[in-house]
């Protein structure tokens, strides 16, 4: 008889064990053999779930990467355990087919059938593991484009007005009550330049994805939202104000990174409070920077004000010689004071003048390549002034 073989096999081995191989006890095993037919089947739905997630994960991956956007590793680990799941479901599936009929006529190994169904119950639990995970959440970092830390700034010179400020933006942004950093300094001062530099200094601090946007004349915030989901590699389709306020919002709490938006060359207020970028919030993902020539723009928008010193006639100096590759020599000291004494405490216009004089360089030497040096410094600054 079919009992007489199962009692003979399973029951009285079993029993006469306390625990197995997997520490399950005697008591335990026998339920896994009685609950086969309900593990199986709860196997079954739970695996067709998690298929269903797994497509839908794979959908939005597929539109990820047709925006170009960079999938996260755990998302794909997370398919890889997917697949896997479904790898064991066809895998269990062959085998009862194989195991299945009478007993007189298969000699159903019941043993295996134990096995079996605790496997079942051991992938359920994995199943459950897989559909809570908070790691398909968002399935792409957004991170293929260039980095601002990428971007080249050849004539960067280390002032010491532009290393003052810089020191200074990068101790605010490690200051978790500061969320907003205002930067002011006339036209020309070097704000684009040191927002640049800061770009290429800020991952000292914290893995930073960052987007520089220039404002300038214009401060339409559909168009900032728009300049921001650009750089940042995804796109704001909504037309609706709160909608868009809502996705960009979303879209930057989803990021593995921190957030570090520059708003640059900012002429008149701006109300963040209602752009959708989630400044202030627990944790303190994302910071805003604010640079103007305007002093009151900065005060009213930012936590903290830095205000960038006006260029020292020795930096000037320094400035000169860095960007026109000039040798240490008295030679070219005078031509330098008339670069630095008509472009004044600004470091573009002598970043300009000096550049437009690489190259120009003389033997120190040779009194006629100076000469002649100098009396490109007067066309050049004929030319520019």
């Amino acid at each position: 008889m079919c009992w007489e073989w199962i009692l003979a096999n399973i029951v009285t081995p079993v029993a006469s064990r306390t625990t197995d191989l997997f520490g399950n006890s005697a008591e335990e095993q026998i339920r896994y053999l009685l609950d086969y037919d309900d593990n199986l089947e709860a196997f079954r739905r739970r695996a067709g779930q998690l298929e269903a997630r797994k497509n839908d994960v794979l959908d939005r991956v597929d539109e990820a990467r047709d925006n170009n956007e960079k999938i996260k590793e755990v998302v794909l680990l997370w398919l890889a355990k997917a697949i896997q799941i479904e790898i064991d479901k066809e895998m269990m599936e062959e085998k009862i087919e194989k195991n299945k009929g009478p007993c007189h006529t298969w000699r159903l190994d019941w043993r295996f059938r134990r096995q079996l169904s605790e496997l079942a119950n051991v992938k359920i639990t994995k199943i459950d593991e897989l559909m809570a995970s908070r790691d398909i959440h968002s399935v792409s970092d957004l991170t293929l484009s260039a980095d601002l830390g990428d971007l080249a700034t050849p004539d960067y010179v280390p002032l010491e007005s532009s290393s003052k400020a810089l020191n200074s933006i990068m101790k605010l942004l490690k200051d978790e009550k500061v969320n907003i950093i205002g930067v002011q300094g006339p036209g020309g001062i070097g704000k684009s330049t040191l927002m640049e530099q800061l770009a290429k200094q800020i991952d000292t601090i914290a893995p930073y994805d960052k987007a520089h946007v220039i404002v300038a004349e214009t401060s339409d915030l559909r168009r900032i939202q728009d300049k921001i989901a650009e750089l940042l590699k995804f796109k704001i389709e909504e037309e609706n104000e709160l909608q868009r306020r809502a996705t960009l919002a979303k879209r930057l709490r989803e990021r593995t990174k921190k957030v570090l938006i520059i708003l640059d060359d900012v002429r008149e207020k701006i109300n963040l409070a209602v752009s959708g970028i989630p400044y202030g919030e627990e944790g303190n993902r994302c910071k805003v920077i604010v640079t103007s020539r305007r002093l009151d723009v900065c005060s009213k928008m930012s936590d903290v004000t830095v205000q960038i010193e006006e260029l020292g006639e020795e930096d000037g100096l320094k400035l000169v010689k860095q960007i026109a590759r000039l040798p240490d020599s008295e030679a070219f000291e005078g031509a330098a004071q008339v670069i630095v004494k008509a472009c004044g405490p600004l470091p573009s216009a002598i970043a300009i003048v000096a550049g437009a004089l690489r190259g120009k360089l003389a033997n120190e030497s040779n009194e006629s390549l100076v000469n002649i040096w100098n009396d490109a410094v007067e066309e050049v600054i004929r030319e520019y002034s």
